[in-house]
């Protein structure tokens, strides 16, 4: 009797120990993860990027196709380039403007930031904060260094085309925008 009453009270307990134990194993498992993943994207490279949505006379937008030779090769993008220390985006926009395109532009209206991971999964993966603006240009005299091609394009030609993956959402952001 006294061996029953035992077996009947530490059963429970038993189990409700198990319960416990397994629900610290999994807690366990999900933050050696969680450390895990940020370990690696803390490897990652990362880019702070500004780009142009630069509009000219006749409302369209201005797309500039990257050398095949580079990341993302053969895709259009709206122009633009990485951020350098003690730079503001202003200035980043209109330095990278100027050396890839040799046009001088006016930075104008903020419309957001795309952030996108590229090549996920392999050893060349990397992420990308994009931030856009809206420019206008005063000058047209334009000269293509770091692309191999440029569009002027509406809105219909822009969602046609190949956009580089970060470039995506600011194509769907200007969609209703008055130029």
């Amino acid at each position: 009797m006294i061996i029953s009453f035992i077996f009947e009270l530490t059963i429970p307990r038993i189990l409700a120990l198990c319960e416990l134990g397994l629900a610290l194993i999994f807690l366990l498992i999900i933050i050696l993860l969680y450390i895990n993943k940020r370990k690696k994207n803390k490897n990652m490279k990362h880019f702070e990027v500004v780009c142009a949505i630069i509009i000219n006379n006749e409302n369209k937008v201005l797309l500039c196709k990257r050398k095949s030779n580079k990341s993302q090769g053969n895709r259009w993008e709206f122009p633009g380039g990485k951020i350098e220390n003690g730079e503001t985006h202003k200035e980043a926009l209109i330095r990278e403007i100027k050396e890839e395109l040799s046009l001088i532009i006016e930075v104008n209206d903020y419309i957001g930031k795309s952030e996108y991971t590229y090549n996920k999964g392999t050893k060349d993966e990397y992420s990308v904060t994009l931030y856009g603006y809206i420019c206008k240009l005063d000058s047209e005299h334009l000269k293509l260094i770091d692309h191999s091609e440029i569009k002027w394009c509406n809105y219909e030609e822009i969602a046609k085309m190949d956009l580089s993956d970060a470039d995506i959402y600011f194509a769907n952001k200007i969609r209703n925008m008055n130029f």
